[in-house]
């Protein structure tokens, strides 16, 4: 899934470099590749930090 989100942000990136200004293209980068791959990788990990969670409350 590492591979994905870095062609992801590597195709963002590419449009970014395109835009007619600076802060648009940050903004692009920003908002279109960054968010959205941030966001992802909260949800997959949401998994391990359950697991995490119990593990550490059978310890207790």
């Amino acid at each position: 899934m590492l591979i994905i989100l870095l062609g992801w942000l590597y195709v963002i990136a590419m449009i970014a470099i395109t835009a007619p200004s600076v802060w648009l293209g940050i903004a692009i980068f920003l908002l279109g590749g960054i968010g959205p791959a941030l966001l992802i990788l909260y949800i997959a990990g949401s998994r391990a930090r359950r697991a995490r969670t119990l593990r550490r409350d059978d310890a207790d």
